[in-house]
Order: C-alpha cells, then sequence, then structure tokens
C-alpha cells in the first residue's frame, strides 16, 4: 500500500470513530442513586457562605497556557469526604470549574480541552481524574479582581439537608469565561459526615449555557447526573443544585375502605420537601369519599397533593354507589 492510500485509509477510520465513550445522560437519578434538587426545594436552599477571610488557592498550570486560563489547585481535606461510595482525603480544584477527586496535580491538572458533555463523559486534559463535580465546566479564566479560594467548616454556615455538619467549601469568585467579561460566582460545599453536596451560583454568565456542563459522575464515567450541558438551560444566579447520596427521606403509605372498593397510587419513599401526589379511583360500584390521617380528614379529593414532610399514612375511603354519604366534616362532591 502505497503512502497517500495509507494516509486516506487511516483518515478515514479517524472520521469514521466514535467520540471519546460518551454515554446517555440519566435525568432523574443515576445508576449508583444519587438524587438531585435544585431551590427553591426545602432540602437545598440557597445561602451563600461568607468567603472573604478563607484560604487562597495557588494554581498549577495544566499546559502551556497559564495557570489561571487552564491549571489545577490541590487540596488537603480535613476530613473525608464521600463521593460515589468512596472516602477521599483530598481534591483538584480546576481554574475551569469543576473538582476533581485526586491526590494532586500529577494526577488531575485542572485542564480543559473540550465541555465533557453529555455526562458521564472521560474528561480528556492531560492528566485526568474522572469523578468530578462539574460546577460549571467551561473555559474559564480568573477576572481581574478574580480568587480561587477554600475554607473547611467544622459546622457549616449552610445547614444540610440531614442537619448539622462539618463542611468544606470551594469558591470561584470574580471568574469569567474566556473572551468575556460578565462575571461568575460559584461555591461547592461539601459535607463531610452526611456526603451531601451543594452547588451554589452567585452571579452566572448567562453565556455559560451554551458551553458549560453542570453535574456529577463517578470515578469510572459510567454513573452521573448532569444538570444542563452545552445548550440546555442553566442553573439560574443566587440559586443552588444539591446532590444527596442518601438523602432525608420520608414514607408515604396509603390504604383503601374498605379494602375492595378501590385502588391507590402515590405510596413510596420521597425526598424531605417533594410534592407529593396520592390519587384514589374507585372500583366498580363505589365513590371516592375522602382521604383521612388517623380518623382526621385530609382533602376530599380523590388526588391529594402536598409536601412531604414526615411520614404519613393516609386512608382512602370509599361509599357504595347509591348510599347516603353522611357529613362529618368532609362532604363528597356530588352532595348537595
Amino acid at each position: 500500500m502505497n503512502t497517500s492510500i495509507l494516509s486516506a485509509f487511516v483518515l478515514a477510520l479517524i472520521a469514521s470513530a466514535p467520540a471519546l465513550a460518551q454515554r446517555d445522560a440519566p435525568v432523574s437519578h443515576d445508576a449508583w442513586g444519587y438524587r438531585m434538587r435544585s431551590s427553591p426545594h426545602l432540602a437545598c436552599p440557597s445561602a451563600w457562605v461568607d468567603m472573604s477571610a478563607a484560604t487562597p488557592l495557588t494554581l498549577t498550570a495544566a499546559g502551556d497556557a497559564d495557570a489561571d486560563d487552564d491549571g489545577g489547585a490541590a487540596i488537603a481535606l480535613a476530613q473525608p469526604v464521600r463521593f460515589y461510595g468512596e472516602p477521599h482525603s483530598a481534591l483538584v480544584v480546576s481554574s475551569n470549574g469543576y473538582v476533581a477527586f485526586a491526590d494532586g496535580t500529577a494526577e488531575e491538572d485542572g485542564g480543559h480541552w473540550r465541555s465533557d458533555c453529555p455526562l458521564p463523559a472521560i474528561p480528556d486534559n492531560r492528566r485526568a481524574r474522572f469523578a468530578r463535580i462539574y460546577a460549571a465546566l467551561a473555559d474559564l479564566e480568573r477576572g481581574a479582581a478574580g480568587e480561587l479560594r477554600t475554607s473547611h467548616f467544622a459546622q457549616c454556615p449552610r445547614p444540610g439537608a440531614a442537619g448539622a455538619d462539618a463542611c468544606t467549601v470551594v469558591e470561584w469568585h470574580q471568574w469569567k469565561q474566556r473572551g468575556t467579561t460578565a462575571l461568575v460566582d460559584m461555591q461547592v460545599l461539601l459535607y463531610h459526615a452526611h456526603g451531601e453536596i451543594a452547588v451554589q451560583y452567585g452571579a452566572l454568565d448567562p453565556g455559560l449555557a451554551a458551553t458549560a456542563t453542570f453535574g456529577i459522575q463517578d470515578a469510572g464515567a459510567r454513573s452521573a447526573l448532569q444538570v444542563a450541558c452545552a445548550g440546555s438551560v442553566a442553573p439560574p444566579p443566587t440559586s443552588a443544585v444539591c446532590y444527596f447520596d442518601d438523602a432525608p427521606g420520608v414514607q408515604v403509605a396509603t390504604t383503601v375502605e374498605p379494602a375492595a372498593a378501590g385502588t391507590t397510587t402515590g405510596d413510596g419513599r420521597y425526598v424531605r420537601g417533594d410534592e407529593v401526589a396520592v390519587e384514589a379511583t374507585a372500583a366498580s360500584g363505589w365513590v371516592f369519599l375522602d382521604w383521612r390521617e388517623g380518623g382526621v380528614p385530609q382533602s376530599n379529593l380523590p388526588t391529594y397533593v402536598f409536601t412531604g414532610m414526615a411520614d404519613r399514612q393516609l386512608v382512602a375511603r370509599f361509599a357504595a354507589d347509591g348510599d347516603v354519604l353522611f357529613r362529618d366534616g368532609f362532604e363528597h362532591p356530588a352532595m348537595p
């Protein structure tokens, strides 16, 4: 085979090769079991942490570019954090808007060559670890007054959904997308005991929605939760996105009275603060009467919607069609 034919053959192979191990992104929860909620959900409030006294981080360049454009800074954690079931005692913060779980910049350089979209994805910077929190992965750089900083709090100023906890906070303060002037302020909060992750956004350049990736993924690039990437709707400013490995939950159980009078849906475990809808459907010959809990009327609508703040045991009551329905708090809609 002559040189020109060989070159054409190689180019054809490259052109037909698939992209680097990109996979479909999960929607509501990932293969591991993380659940995601965003403000104003009760489990994920936006509560900015004052980092004015935090420790500034020094970036190490990932390649030929300036470190403030393409670099990483290693942090030894005061306490381990759990991520996809694995404990970590160190991480690397990238100038480009992500946190990678690695022991130092020899393992993860903080570089950015493309926007790992969709998640999960295999990053292609020179030295990369796949276990990542993508606060906003984009071609970011330090603004004129920009700082990258971190602080550990024995009691986190922003309470976690599971209660009081220690946390480590990483902040990109007045960063910006390369070639633009709009500023980016964002924080990653890692809760040490409960494993919660909160990503908070202060100022957020709306232009990032076209290119940036937001989400988390595991060390094998096999499991991920994607908030947005490259063209989808990014989180708004002054908002938060939270990831729960073991979210505080409530259990909702429903029963029917009499037992054969109908069916119900909506049973299950929910993240505390979720909107819950239970629905009752009458069997032939029966009509829905009301929902009760502990004998106390809750709703006279077949679909009962409420915020799940505690365990609930709800009873859907039915009456035989044609019977006189009694008035003891709730009236059947058909009654005069």
